[in-house]
């Protein structure tokens, strides 16, 4: 098929057996996916929210690669708003390369602990620490901890943050985020990865998960393992750990191409998993998700963390600064040392005029902006239509 032909990804690709990985594999008699209970389509945003607005009993988890969070943050901030609608929050949001995280920017997603990452090693070079890094957000009613030891992080080849997650008294979950940077060694990665997942089956407390889920911009096109040989590989390993692949349908969509490149895939064949991509221009590649059918002990919190900005913490903050005694710095020729004592001076004023406060959770929705008006909802719902064309 020309893809110069589609009327929008929704168009041709979503019904062209070409470009379904589950057709795929009926074609080429590998019944794999074919009694896999599973759902797997494009939505925009509005029909995502009628999908989700009165769930609350599922886990469900969101994976994007975001080219740049910090350059990303207000786009982001606006869609996970529009997608944790009413009742529903996704469990879990996991991002690819994430780049940087600046020291004061605010990270934090209301509902949500505080952003987990793992970055680059930067270096005295701008462009060397460009791309790569993995992050999540795990829901703050969901008891987690960071499997440390399984977090491979091999810069430009294994990139990974690993999370189990409790779900109920004796239910945990792990969950795998996986940034594969393009060109890398094929056989190096799916090496670390075999490894990684036969080290969790093997292990005497978390080979009890109920479940092992692997989310993220992997950079392997699965619609190619018929014709590839590392993509083939790459399928094989996590078809040897019973995950099965629940993206079907192409994640990356340029004037030319079409390509399964963000994957989820889940070892547990008892919970029905609805799975799709959701139209967004945040990057080129589209948010994918999952939603499974399980049960969860939750407390919805009655309260939420910010910062205090108000407009006399403001003022404060200014005139500690005005008040520091700056000529240590000045006169400090080192500029390692000369930046550190900088840092620490504006890092510990900024803790102790921005406190974190509590506030009560509203079950109004507000806007994610104050300057949000009627005319711009009319142009985002444009924007939004727009991003499936």
């Amino acid at each position: 098929m020309d893809i110069d032909d589609i009327n929008g990804p929704q168009g041709e690709i979503q019904v062209d057996n070409s470009h379904n990985l589950k057709s795929i594999f009926i074609n080429n008699n590998d019944p794999i996916l074919v009694d896999q209970t599973h759902e797997c389509k494009y939505y925009n945003i509005e029909e995502f929210q009628n999908k989700v607005h009165n769930l609350n009993d599922k886990f469900s988890t969101l994976s994007l690669n975001i080219r740049s969070f910090p350059g990303k943050k207000s786009e982001f901030d606006e869609l996970i708003a529009d997608l944790n609608f009413n009742r529903f929050k996704f469990s879990l949001i996991a991002i690819q390369e994430v780049w940087n995280i600046p020291e004061y920017m605010n990270s934090d997603i209301p509902g949500y602990h505080p952003l987990i990452y793992k970055l680059r090693q930067s270096s005295k070079s701008r462009e060397s620490n460009r791309g790569g890094g993995v992050g999540c957000w795990v829901r703050n009613d969901l008891q987690f901890e960071i499997l440390k030891e399984f977090s491979i992080f091999q810069e430009k080849v294994f990139e990974s943050l690993f999370l189990k997650i409790k779900i109920t008294e004796k239910n945990f979950k792990i969950i795998g985020n996986i940034y594969r940077p393009p060109n890398s060694d094929f056989k190096q990665f799916n090496d670390l990865l075999e490894s990684t997942l036969n080290n969790l089956t093997k292990h005497p407390e978390l080979k009890t998960a109920n479940e092992i889920q692997l989310m993220g911009d992997i950079n392997i096109d699965l619609l190619k393992y018929d014709v590839h040989n590392g993509t083939g590989d790459y399928l094989n390993t996590l078809l040897s750990f019973s995950q099965l692949p629940l993206i079907t349908l192409p994640s990356r969509i340029t004037n030319t191409t079409a390509t399964l490149i963000d994957h989820i895939s889940s070892n547990n064949k008892t919970e029905f998993s609805d799975c799709g991509l959701i139209y967004s221009c945040i990057s080129d590649h589209l948010p994918v998700f999952r939603l499974s059918t399980i049960q969860s002990d939750k407390c919805k919190p009655k309260t939420r963390k910010i910062r205090n900005f108000s407009s006399s913490n403001k003022l404060r903050f200014k005139t500690e600064l005005e008040n520091v005694d700056w000529s240590v710095i000045a006169e400090d020729f080192n500029p390692v040392s000369a930046f550190n004592n900088f840092s620490n001076i504006i890092n510990s004023n900024f803790e102790e005029c921005f406190p974190y406060i509590e506030l009560k959770m509203s079950k109004n929705k507000q806007p994610l902006n104050p300057w949000m008006t009627k005319a711009l909802f009319v142009s985002k719902k444009k924007k939004d239509h727009l991003a499936k064309v």
